[in-house]
Parts: structure tokens; C-alpha cells; sequence
């Protein structure tokens, strides 16, 4: 009687696991169901958004590499024919300006400021296109968050399904078996199994799958505070993240966003602990960690720094060239051998990122230049820091000044030199420098009327009155080599101007000096823009000579 009783049970016990295995049999394929809707729908998506990024990228590039330069070209040939006194060109020009204008919106108010005959490029791409790719974008990012959630979920029923099918096992085992020890182990040890996959298996059905495309106004705040930031409107564009927080606190995009928003204004700590929210809910792109690193740096916790850059390394080992503000922290923090391994690890790690893009027939990242170009100056600008007691970190918080200005002079001449020598050989510098440039002068060359030259304006201080139009590097040299590549860099106001660079074969000898036309004025119209203007000279992507020299109101 007893034995039929169990056997009853046990029946009852494999019928209900038995009915337990269907339902998560078909919750699993209603996961699968949804993770296929889910990758449909991100393909779709994507498709969609490559389409309206490149139709909107190509459009922009036209409307202001050709729309408007044709427009400015033909603007500065109305100066030039107007200065002479040609009435019918400057006619001519005029009517061309009209119809070049008509081509384009860019052209067209609010983006295009007629007084100044500037246009407002970043306005322009929010509005025809950008903001809508940042939309389409967070539309695609969330559908394939769902669909990697209902993967997961259908993945876990499996594992569920075969937890199960071993209980069925172990408790059809136990139907075959007289009663005694091994029957009852089993019947316990299926039945727990049962247990428990059906409870594990509960768990995963209660876990929601969220899907940030159910709330549109979410991602349209975050879009919009996108587009405010690259327009430079922080203050509004933090509002508009704070609208998209409050409707999904978890936002991480809105986390990083609204960070980099308060960085720009200078709140750094407000920008720090975001940035922390974004990297706390999964968001650890080499983006998010570099500019957190960048903020703790700017606010003088050089530690904290130098461990978020080196764990932007752990999370993205491709970006290995982050290294560089781990290097730069570590040295404000007075730690100068530490600071020296990271510094040669980033540039050992840029050099090899640029190799292995020339192998492969490609082109590295423009972030990897960024990185580089930024190394250096950055370096530059901590110097400053320490010369003038003023300025970003805190002066106060260098641990040891007299070992950043020891240290810092030859490690940023590497820095540039790698950069230029990797841009144009693909490789870092083969050999030390043997050539010496110096006595550097910035001179106005000065022409009669029949255009012939006469001399050079010099001034002591080379500070030369706004109007002028051309300028020349006087220098000597010795250790030259002919068959030499010189390259010439110039930066105005801290930024570099492509259109100054110069890239030429040396073929003047080995010693002697050298007059180096740095400006030439085309024709009547063109001056030189007021600024600052830093020059550097080198030679086989060596920095081989620096010199600066300015342009102020008349």
C-alpha cells in the first residue's frame, strides 16, 4: 500500500515537472520571439540610421565646403575687384553671391550672419540632421539593449530546460528502483532540482526588460541636449539632460552628457560624480572614462585621475594611448617614474596602433591623433600652469613644480616629434637629431612699388601691427642634410591652422642661413588674423626649433 502511494506521488511529482518544463518551454520561445522582434527592429534601425547619417553628413559637407567657400571666394574677388575700381566685376561677383546662396539654407538666416559673413555650422548640423541621428541612434543603442535582455532571458530558460530534464532523469530513475536509500536520493535530489530551476526560472519571468523606446520624450530631451551642448550651450543643454534623468533616472548617455556639459562650464565636481553615474550603469566607453580622467585632472585629484585613465585602458586595451593622462597626472602628483612608464607605454602603444593601420591598408583613429597632439599640449599647458601661478589644476595641488619643469621640456619635444614623424613615416624617429637650427627671427618682408623686395621689418619684441600680409622665418642652421624632410607647424591661439602647413625636401646645404617665406600674400585682400601665432620646425619628424611671434590691432 505504502509502495503504491509513493509510486502515485512520484507520478504526480514527474506530471508536475513535467508541466513545469512546458511553461518555461514556451516562455523560452516567447523570449526567443521577442529577442528576434528586438534584432529586427535594431537592424532595421540601424540601416535607417546609417542612411540619414551619411545622406546628412554629405549634404552638410557640401553646403559649407562648396556652398559656402564658393560664397566667401567670390565675396573676397568683390573686395579685391571693388579695391581696384572694376564696377562691372564687382557686379559680375555680386549676382554669382546671389545665386551661390540660393543653393543652400546654410546660406539663409539663422545660419548665416550676413554682418559678419559667418555662419553658425553647429546650429546648421543639429537642425538638418544631427539631432535626428542622435534620436535615431538612442532608438537603435535601446532596441539592441532589448534584444541582448531578451537573448539573456531565453538563454537562461535553456539552462532551465536542462536543469529540469535532469530532474525528469533522476526522478524516472527513481520509478525504476525498489524502495530503499537510492530511490529516495533521487526523488530528493530531483525534486530539488525541480525546486529550484522552477524558482530560478520565475525570478527571470518577473525580470522586466526595459525599453528606453517606450519613453520618446526621453530620448528627444537627451537629443536636444546633445545638440545644445555641441553648440556650446551648456546651461541649457544640462536642463534638457535633467528632463530626460527625471523621466529615466538610469539614463547613462544622459549621465555622460550632462557631465561633460558641467565640465565645459567648470564644475568639475558635478561633471566627476556624472560621469561616475554613466561608468555605474555600464556606460564605460574610452569617451566617458577619458573625460572623467580629464575633470579629476583639471580639478587637482591627480590619483583618482590616474586611475580612471588606466582604467579606461583595462576597459578599451585599444585605446591604449589614454595612457597619456595617466602619465599626466602621475607627474602632477609628483610621481615622476611612474609617470615616465606611462608615458613610454601610451607612445610605445600609438606607435604600434599606427603600424598596425599602415599594414592593414588603413588609417588609424583620428582619436589616436587627438590623444597625441592633446599629450603634448597638455604637458605645455601644465608648465604654464607652474610659470604663471595660474590656471587648471590648481597650481597649489602640483605636488613638485621643480620636477614638472625638469621633466616636462624634453618628454613634450618627444610627444610632438612622435606625432609628426608617425603622421609622415609611420614609425617613431629613427635617429637623434644631429641637425641644429636656431637664431630664429620673424620678419615682415618689405616690397616697393614694382613689387621688388627691399628688406625685413624686425621688431624686437615680434609683436607686428594688424594689416600686414606677409611674414618670413629667418634662421640658421649647421648639420643639415640635403633630401631631408622639413615640416612647419603653426598654431594660432593654441590651435593649429592646416592651411599654414608646410612640408618641403631640404636642398640647401649644410650650414648657413635660411629665409623661409612663412605667409605670401596672394593678393591685396588677404592679411594675416590677429592672434598669437607659434611656430615649429622639423626636420625627419624631429622638433628641431620653436619660436612665436604676434599679430595685434592696429
Amino acid at each position: 500500500m505504502r509502495e503504491n502511494t509513493f509510486n502515485r506521488l512520484l507520478a504526480i511529482l514527474i506530471a508536475t515537472v513535467t508541466l513545469v518544463a512546458t511553461v518555461i518551454a514556451f516562455l523560452q520561445s516567447d523570449a526567443s520571439n521577442h529577442d528576434d522582434a528586438a534584432g529586427r527592429d535594431a537592424t532595421r534601425l540601424a540601416v535607417e540610421l546609417v542612411e540619414r547619417k551619411v545622406s546628412g553628413e554629405v549634404r552638410a559637407n557640401f553646403d559649407y565646403d562648396e556652398v559656402f567657400q564658393q560664397y566667401v571666394e567670390l565675396s573676397t574677388l568683390l573686395i579685391a575687384a571693388d579695391s581696384r575700381g572694376d564696377a562691372a566685376a564687382v557686379e559680375r561677383y555680386a549676382a554669382a553671391m546671389d545665386a551661390v546662396s540660393a543653393l543652400s539654407s546654410i546660406m539663409q538666416p539663422p545660419y548665416y550672419d550676413a554682418e559678419t559673413g559667418t555662419v553658425d555650422y553647429a546650429l546648421y548640423i543639429t537642425e538638418s540632421y544631427l539631432t535626428e541621428v542622435t534620436r535615431m541612434t538612442e532608438n537603435y543603442t535601446a532596441a539592441a539593449a532589448v534584444k541582448e535582455a531578451w537573448g539573456a532571458k531565453a538563454n537562461l530558460y535553456i539552462v532551465h530546460l536542462t536543469i529540469l530534464a535532469v530532474a525528469l532523469f533522476l526522478l524516472g530513475l527513481a520509478a525504476t528502483l525498489n524502495a530503499g536509500g537510492p530511490r529516495f536520493i533521487f526523488v530528493t535530489a530531483g525534486t530539488l532540482l525541480a525546486a529550484g530551476a522552477a524558482v530560478w526560472a520565475a525570478a527571470t519571468y518577473t525580470e522586466p526588460v526595459f525599453d528606453l523606446r517606450d519613453r520618446p520624450e526621453v530620448i528627444a530631451a537627451y537629443a536636444e541636449g546633445t545638440s545644445l551642448a555641441l553648440r556650446e550651450r551648456y546651461e541649457e543643454a544640462i536642463a534638457a539632460f535633467d528632463t530626460a534623468l527625471a523621466g529615466v533616472p538610469g539614463y547613462a548617455a544622459a549621465c555622460a552628457g550632462r557631465g561633460d556639459a558641467y565640465g565645459s562650464l567648470g564644475n568639475y565636481a558635478a561633471a566627476i560624480a556624472d560621469l561616475q553615474c554613466a561608468r555605474d550603469r555600464g556606460l564605460t566607453t574610452t569617451a566617458v572614462l577619458n573625460n572623467q580622467a580629464w575633470y579629476q585632472y583639471l580639478a587637482g585629484q591627480f590619483a583618482d585621475s590616474a586611475a580612471t585613465a588606466r582604467a579606461a585602458i583595462v576597459a578599451n586595451p585599444a585605446d591604449a594611448w589614454v595612457g597619456f593622462n595617466a602619465g599626466l597626472a602621475l607627474l602632477a602628483n609628483g610621481q615622476a617614474d611612474a609617470a615616465l612608464a606611462e608615458y613610454e607605454q601610451a607612445m610605445a602603444a600609438a606607435s604600434a596602433a599606427v603600424a598596425a593601420a599602415r599594414r592593414a591598408g588603413t588609417e588609424p583613429s583620428s582619436f589616436l591623433w587627438f590623444g597625441l597632439d592633446s599629450a603634448a599640449t597638455d604637458l605645455d599647458f601644465l608648465m604654464a600652469t607652474i610659470d604663471s601661478g595660474a590656471g587648471e589644476p590648481p597650481p597649489a595641488s602640483i605636488v613638485d613644480p621643480d620636477l614638472v619643469l625638469q621633466i616636462g621640456p624634453d618628454l613634450s619635444t618627444r610627444l610632438k616629434s612622435l606625432s609628426v614623424s608617425l603622421e609622415y613615416f609611420g614609425a617613431p624617429p629613427a635617429a637623434p637629431l644631429t641637425a641644429t637650427l636656431d637664431n630664429l627671427i620673424f620678419a615682415e618682408p618689405l616690397y616697393d612699388e614694382a613689387l621688388n623686395f627691399l628688406d625685413y621689418n624686425i621688431t624686437d619684441d615680434a609683436v607686428y601691427t594688424g594689416g600686414i600680409s606677409e611674414i618670413s622665418a629667418l634662421f640658421d642652421y649647421s648639420g643639415m642634410q640635403d633630401g631631408q624632410t622639413v615640416i612647419i607647424k603653426v598654431y594660432i591661439d593654441g590651435s593649429e591652422d592646416p592651411s599654414w602647413r608646410r612640408v618641403f625636401v631640404w636642398d640647401a646645404g649644410a650650414d648657413g642661413g635660411y629665409e623661409l617665406p612663412l605667409a605670401v600674400a596672394y593678393s591685396k585682400t588677404f592679411t594675416l588674423a590677429i592672434g598669437d601665432y607659434a611656430v615649429e620646425f622639423y626636420v625627419d619628424g624631429q622638433l628641431a626649433l620653436t619660436g612665436s611671434f604676434s599679430v595685434v590691432e592696429p
